[in-house]
């Protein structure tokens, strides 16, 4: 049975927790309980899917008059979430804002009226510089990707990308406002960093083309440039830039290349496995979720894989109802769904508030902004005049193992629709490579979720790999010669799958 205030418009579960109720009435609860922090900055977070910032403040005026003025414990009250409402949301104080709020508190305590002055300022301050990205067509060519050091190109990008995410306001992040292309001067940081995620990622692969050269080997040095970058931001806490690395280097135009996973040092190999294990989506990002918890940005500056909170964002919204179903004149908003949520915002942004403080280098910020990212078609193409492949086959069933170099790398299906970030169609891709046979199959799950398979020829299919996920070669002890049947309950050898972001989901 359901408990309800006298009111009857607050909802309570059995453990007197609140459940929902109307929006003004979850404000004056959660103002008049200023020990429960968590939950005031829940409310903050995500109040504007509500009201403005305006109205707001209006709400908590409203119901601090029709307190007792004197009582000091409604003033602090009042002060209170005031104070968290400008150091969580600073962005919403803009000067006529600011303003409104300083007659507000100059007639509770004109004391602390210089803190909201403060810190508007220091807030102000502490600002990053706009990333403006360059217009001047620098011949990067002046620049060879080899000649820089790992260190710093992990250092810039880091210091790139950080910048946007620092800018990142939490409007941004409700109701997915991202995934939706009506709101993309809405978001404007979140779609930078999805335009980053693909251009980095492309970039990797297209420094792996340029380099191909079997007798010198370059592309060999450049991928394992690339994963010394990797472990630099590893180093530095930079998740967010790994991911995108490591989807480069998982990029099906690369996995392709047989003599190149067979040419690497075993230790950069075991190196690439730990990368790839460790950002893997699989159960749910496991392996990144439990290592991100040893993570306390307090300590040293951490850049998260924003992939995954807009996963559990996006859950969030899609799992739960935004009004409970009670019978009431008013609308009865789900405040387990506002807390919810409201906590994975604020558990993302704690991490811009700690910088990272390395020196600008303004020669390779430059050569970054400028690198060349082919699109997917070019990538193929250029695969392909590369290594080309040998025939094209129509079965359904698969080689589990290719032969490089004296040694067996598998090859194991990804199963794609586990997340829900990205707006796949019906049809999933799954890039393969056995010995003499290069295909690519499209598998197809239907309602029922029976599998069922066609082939196409990589021309037909190339152009629905588009933000796909990728295989990951593992090499075996032992050689497996036979043919496995493609099914979901037999997949071969550990697979590895990688989201590539999509501009439109942000994911």
């Amino acid at each position: 049975m359901q408990q309800s205030t006298p009111s009857a418009k607050l909802i309570f579960d059995d453990n007197g927790l609140l459940k929902g109720g109307p929006f003004s009435l979850l404000l004056a609860y959660v103002f008049d309980r200023p020990d429960e922090m968590e939950d005031q900055i829940a409310i903050i977070h995500y109040y504007k899917s509500a009201m403005t910032p305006k109205e707001l403040l209006d709400v908590l005026v409203k119901h601090y008059r029709k307190q007792k003025e004197t009582d000091m414990r409604s003033k602090q009250n009042l002060l209170t979430f005031l104070k968290r409402w400008v150091t969580t949301r600073t962005k919403d104080f803009k000067y006529r804002m600011l303003a409104d709020v300083l007659k507000v508190v100059d007639k509770v305590s004109s004391e602390d009226s210089n803190f909201f002055k403060l810190q508007y300022i220091k807030e102000r301050g502490l600002t990053s510089p706009s990333l403006i990205q360059s217009n001047s067509k620098q011949d990067n060519n002046e620049t060879s990707f080899l000649q820089l050091s790992p260190v710093d190109i992990a250092e810039q990008l880091t210091l790139l990308e950080y910048e946007r995410f620092q800018k990142i306001d939490s409007s941004e992040l409700l109701d997915k406002a991202w995934q939706k292309e009506s709101n993309q001067t809405d978001t404007l940081n979140l779609s930078f960093l999805s335009r980053q995620f693909n251009r980095i990622s492309n970039w990797v692969a297209t420094e792996i083309m340029k380099s191909y050269n079997l007798r010198q080997k370059h592309h060999v040095l450049v991928v394992k440039k690339f994963i010394s970058i990797a472990e630099h931001l590893y180093s530095l806490n930079n998740y967010n830039t790994l991911a995108e690395i490591i989807s480069g280097l998982s990029h099906f135009t690369v996995l392709r290349f047989k003599y190149l996973w067979g040419s690497l040092p075993t230790r950069v190999r075991l190196l690439l496995d730990e990368f790839n294990e460790m950002m893997s989506p699989k159960q749910n990002y496991k392996n990144y979720r439990a290592l991100e918890q040893t993570k306390d940005p307090s300590d040293a500056p951490v850049f998260p894989n924003i992939a995954v909170y807009l996963r559990d964002i996006t859950y969030a919204y899609d799992g739960n109802p935004d009004f409970l179903d009670e019978e009431s004149n008013e609308k009865c908003h789900n405040f387990v769904k506002i807390r919810l949520i409201g906590s994975l915002i604020s558990r993302l942004l704690q991490y811009a508030k700690h910088p990272f403080r390395f020196p600008v280098n303004h020669q390779i910020r430059t050569y970054l902004l400028n690198v060349e990212s082919y699109d997917e078609e070019t990538l193929y193409k250029r695969s392909v005049a590369c290594e080309p492949a040998k025939q094209t086959t129509t079965s359904s069933s698969l080689s589990s193992s290719d032969d490089v170099s004296g040694g067996s790398f598998d090859y194991s299906l990804s199963v794609i629709n586990e997340s829900p970030l990205e707006s796949f169609s019906d049809d999933s891709i799954l890039f393969t490579r056995s010995d003499s046979v290069e295909t690519i199959n499209i598998i197809k799950f239907d309602s029922t979720s029976r599998l069922s398979s066609k082939t196409n020829s990589p021309q037909q299919s190339r152009s629905q790999t588009l933000n796909r996920s990728c295989l990951i070669p593992r090499r075996r002890s032992n050689p497996v010669t036979s043919k496995t049947p493609l099914s979901r309950s037999n997949q071969g050898c550990s697979p590895v799958t990688h989201l590539r972001l999509n501009e439109t989901t942000g994911v």
